[in-house]
């Protein structure tokens, strides 16, 4: 069973609120859709999926945090004044697994337009499952903001919207008059990454969870950029939502993760991140590390400047830029090394075969990490210089290189 969603879940309030807010464009805390998620990862980390976030949130001033919610924004695509689209998290969060070691076939995404309440009780069930081994849901929904100049006008306009963090959904019997005694209620507990758009408090992660109900919408409401019938959809309850203001739910999304994708599980590796086309990732400032093997005809592209980090996991292989047009100069280098350190000398440590001692020599004269200016977003390499993975024992093995992208 996983950890408690509602005390696991760090609470994280966005810097402003949206293109509606001051102190524009900033980065990715501006935005209710980077810091859900954002709450969401740590709460998969603190379940053991800890490629995915720091294992410890260390509040409002953690550069760890800022880090990783500008690096979300940015792979989602936020701006200052469109906020985060739907398209934009699912196109972000594919790229986000990926460069973590969970390819698309760990996990299933659950897409819905107009999501009630089963909708996002059942995304959020795997996190509250009484089995050891079931998978685990990274999940937000969306609201989008609808007022009318009175609480029996039917014609509304819209206002942009906003994205929450839902944490447990409870079914409840109403006490309360006017409703009849026995009227069910459905509630959602929830982090809101900006507090006060619920309900009358301050904007301060002391304010969260949030109990909110979630409740049809009315037959004959006029809701501009709604594709179905009022009555299609379902809306959120609160002290302050209801009347004049109403947030109509337009969207829900949920990545049912599997447990083996957890670095704990037995025979774990991370998978390979294939690549069949150019990715361009735009980390917004923020610092991404790739820990996922890289395979596929396509390539990564950073948009922007910035500085590609290569480190090699290896104490028998190295990294090296060096000639890339003619390839006797790779057959050179590596006879020189061979030279400098060869098989069957008087060595110590023979118990992993003759070539890995020398091995050792040759990774220790060359080196296990380089850095590589990034320029408009493309490696500020020579004209003749490539990138080469340097294997020094005699016989091919696997290896891993991690990537490390910093910049704008």
């Amino acid at each position: 069973m996983w950890k408690n969603p509602v005390s696991a879940t760090p609470s994280i309030v966005q810097v402003d609120f949206g293109a509606y807010g001051q102190n524009l464009p900033g980065d990715g805390e501006m935005y209710c859709g980077p810091t859900s998620l954002l709450m969401g990862l740590y709460y998969l980390s603190a379940n053991g999926f800890t490629q995915l976030a720091p294992a410890i949130y260390g509040g409002q001033e953690d550069p760890a945090a800022t880090n990783l919610e500008r690096v979300i924004a940015g792979l989602m695509g936020c701006t200052p004044t469109g906020g985060t689209s739907g398209d934009g998290m699912l196109a972000g969060m594919v790229n986000y697994l990926s460069a973590c070691g969970i390819a698309p076939d760990q996990y299933a995404v659950n897409n819905n337009d107009s999501p009630d309440f089963a909708c996002i009780a059942g995304q959020i069930a795997p996190n509250v499952s009484q089995s050891p081994s079931g998978p685990i849901a990274l999940t937000c929904f969306s609201v989008g903001w609808f007022s009318r100049s009175s609480s029996t006008d039917t014609t509304f306009v819209n206002g942009g919207g906003h994205v929450l963090a839902p944490l447990v959904a409870q079914m409840v019997v109403s006490p309360l008059p006017p409703l009849p005694p026995v009227t069910p209620i459905d509630l959602i507990i929830l982090n809101n990454a900006y507090p006060a758009a619920f309900a009358d408090v301050p904007n301060l992660p002391s304010k969260n969870p949030q109990m909110v109900v979630i409740a049809p919408v009315p037959a004959g409401w006029t809701l501009p950029n709604m594709p179905l019938p009022s009555q299609s959809y379902s809306q959120v309850l609160t002290s302050t939502l209801g009347g004049e203001d109403v947030a109509v739910l337009w969207g829900a999304i949920a990545w049912t993760i599997s447990a083996t994708a957890r670095p704990d599980s037995p025979s774990y590796q991370p998978s390979a991140w294939v690549l069949t086309d150019q990715v361009t990732l735009d980390t917004n400032g923020g610092n991404l590390t790739v820990v996922a093997p890289l395979s596929g005809s396509g390539g990564l592209c950073k948009a922007g400047d910035g500085v590609l980090l290569l480190y090699i996991r290896h104490t028998s292989a190295s990294l090296v830029i060096q000639e890339n047009a003619d390839p006797d100069v790779q057959k050179d280098l590596r006879d020189f090394f061979t030279h400098i350190a060869t098989n069957g000398m008087n060595y110590r440590h023979t118990a992993e075969g003759p070539d890995d001692m020398p091995s050792h020599i040759r990774a220790a004269l060359t080196q296990t990490s380089i850095g590589i200016p990034l320029r408009q977003g493309r490696l500020a390499l020579g004209t003749w210089q490539g990138i080469y993975l340097f294997e020094h024992r005699d016989a091919p093995h696997r290896r891993e290189v991690v990537l490390h992208l910093l910049g704008d």
